[in-house]
């Protein structure tokens, strides 16, 4: 070997040449094959330095779907963008986690791709979370789909995509995020829909908040139990078929969402929170289950456009303000099993002309009415014993109260007579039904 080849004083780079120069001019074959072994390791061990920052991030496979020679025998990990394989569109930044048993989406690294696919997995590690604004204003964006192991997403995660057009959300852990996380709004952006794994058991709370939402499916056999708390409020869809499975429904999931026309609620649904339908402006048509026990407080809020309801056998119980600003509901019959009316349950209902209350009713809180302008009549049962401040206030129409009792009965309720002089100056019409 040749002194300028093992010189101590020579760089790598002066070695390497030397080396190739002399293994050309020698041909020795095992000199030759050395060299190249030596410089394979130094490739390798650079590509491993890039491939690792000092932070903690990495930039691996997800930029697209191209299999890597990296990847571990029957991984699941999931490529991060385009279907075309060899595609150019990047990688995803991930950053490892504080116990460094998972990653975290950071942003989008250098993907530049239009179907974003977040990984499950990576090095062997679980792909849990996604930081806020990931991905806010990311107009390359136009489908995006969540895994099953993400957990964690956060505020403003997707926020200002204006291409961003369709979601599919898999993640069957994930937690519930907080009013004004807003993590798929977009002022301008493109309608979304949006698809629900079939695995998905609960929406989380305010997910879908604020977003343009214009179309909701849940996948064939969806084991869905439960939509969380304002998880669409505000959302721009029309209807929406939820499946057979939900139970459950939160406070406001549906609020202010001001272009739904009709929903049929789920026959196994037993309850759902206060405020589910406020402000749905536009709602006609609702489907309530049958074993529903009650209607919470401000359930259908100024539905201005509800007219008629069917309430179930089973309800008891009314809250306040379920009905009030329902400006053209015309009919509603009430069960006799109800014994609970909350305060100004149908207050501003102007087109409602007539109601029964239910026999078992015992008080009529305040304000039940109020402003019911058109209303010309209704009966009274005689388990009533008391009528509440103003709860026939502004009940301009009013002429006739068919009452069940005896008018000494009636002169016996504990009326208030304030705001209530509408319901003095109508005709009673006692032992009504007898």
């Amino acid at each position: 070997m040749s002194a300028s080849l093992v010189g101590s004083e020579m760089c790598i780079r002066d070695r390497c040449y030397n080396a190739i120069a002399y293994s050309a001019r020698r041909e020795a074959g095992m000199k030759r094959r050395l060299i190249f072994f030596l410089l394979a390791l130094a490739v390798c061990c650079f590509s491993a330095f890039a491939a690792c920052s000092e932070d903690g991030t990495i930039s691996g496979n997800h930029g697209n779907t191209e299999e890597s020679d990296d990847t571990e025998p029957g991984g699941t990990e999931e490529p991060g963008g385009t279907e075309e394989p060899g595609g150019t569109e990047g990688n995803i930044e991930l950053k490892l986690a504080e116990d460094g048993g998972s990653y975290i989406v950071e942003g989008p690294g250098t993907f530049t791709g239009d179907r974003l696919l977040i990984p499950e997995t990576s090095n062997g590690l679980s792909v849990t979370a996604i930081a806020d604004n990931a991905f806010a204003g990311c107009d390359n964006i136009e489908r995006v789909t969540i895994p099953e192991s993400i957990s964690e997403i956060g505020a403003r995660a997707f926020a200002d995509c204006m291409s961003l057009y369709e979601v599919t959300f898999n993640a069957t852990q994930a937690n519930d995020l907080g009013r004004g996380d807003d993590v798929f709004v977009s002022e301008g952006g493109c309608s979304l829909s949006v698809s629900i794994g079939a695995a998905v058991t609960r929406v989380p709370a305010h997910l879908f908040q604020n977003a343009y939402v214009t179309d909701v499916t849940f996948e064939d056999g969806s084991l869905c139990t439960e939509i969380g708390d304002e998880a669409f409020s505000l959302c721009r869809f029309r209807t929406i078929d939820l499946p057979d499975s939900v139970a459950a429904i939160g406070d406001g999931a549906f609020n202010a969402c001001r272009s739904m026309k009709s929903i049929a609620l789920p026959q196994h649904l037993d309850s759902f929170g206060v405020a589910v339908f406020l402000q749905c402006s536009s709602l006609r048509d609702v489907t309530l289950p049958e074993n529903l026990a009650e209607i919470p407080a401000a359930t259908f809020l100024y539905c201005e456009l509800l007219e008629r309801i069917k309430i179930p056998q089973g309800v008891t119980k009314i809250g306040s303000s379920a009905f009030a600003g329902c400006f053209l509901l015309e009919q509603i019959t009430l069960p006799a099993g109800v014994t609970e009316i909350g305060a100004s349950a149908f207050s501003g209902c102007y087109s409602l002309k007539n109601i029964a209350l239910p026999e078992h009713l015992g008080k009529i809180e305040m304000y039940t009415f109020n402003n019911c302008s058109a209303l010309e009549s209704i009966i009274i049962h005689a388990r009533v014993n008391e009528i509440a401040k103003g709860a026939f206030s502004g009940c301009s129409s009013l002429a006739l109260v068919y009452y069940s009792g005896t008018e000494e009965q009636w002169a016996d309720i504990a009326t208030d007579a304030a705001y209530n002089t509408y319901l003095s100056d109508a005709t009673v019409i006692y032992d009504h039904g007898k």
